[in-house]
């Protein structure tokens, strides 16, 4: 059992990293402070927050994309 909770942690941390390893140095910040922050407040798993974190680095660049977009009003 425990071999499997290793492998599955390892398993997680590779993921992790080649996930963070395609986007810029800014939204790899962005999403791993988001990540932190909501898995302390929910109670997350090493799994659950590695499941968080695509969501969260592909927020950054739509966000700015709203954030740019000249067509939108302020509010």
């Amino acid at each position: 059992m425990k071999n499997h909770i290793n492998l599955i942690t390892a398993a997680v941390c590779v993921g992790t990293f080649v996930l963070l390893a395609t986007v810029s140095p800014a939204q790899n910040q962005a999403a791993m402070l988001k990540a932190q922050a909501i898995s302390q407040q929910l109670n997350l798993t090493p799994q659950q927050k590695a499941k968080i974190l695509p969501i969260l680095v592909d927020e950054g660049p739509k966000v700015q994309a709203i954030k740019n977009n000249n067509s939108l009003s302020k509010m």
